[in-house]
């Protein structure tokens, strides 16, 4: 899912480089299980930083709302073109609906 946020050119290194984060995450877990013994104690050191990071949330939504509002629709359609398939224009995939064409 992560991959349909890029350009259609880019979206094998994006998938590469989201899988190669992956295999470290899961690296990074087995040194810190081996460091932290306790599973109660592992387990809020894995939990923690998802939960710290939930306030952004509440700070993200009203301003992609002001995004959005500030762009009117054609510019708003030609932005997400332009996200859809590169700076060209071309290529990609018909993932997303856009309305009539």
């Amino acid at each position: 899912m992560a991959c349909e946020l890029f350009p259609a050119v880019y979206r094998t290194f994006a998938g590469v480089v989201i899988n190669l984060f992956w295999a470290a995450a899961w690296m990074f877990l087995a040194v810190l299980a081996y460091l932290i013994r306790d599973w109660r104690h592992l387990q809020l050191a894995i939990t923690l930083p998802g939960v710290l990071t939930l306030p952004l949330i509440w700070y993200a939504y009203p301003h992609l709302r002001t995004l959005l509002g500030q762009l009117s629709p054609p510019s708003l359609r030609s932005e997400l073109m332009r996200t859809r398939y590169g700076r060209k224009g071309k290529g990609g995939h018909d993932v997303m609906c856009l309305g009539p064409h």
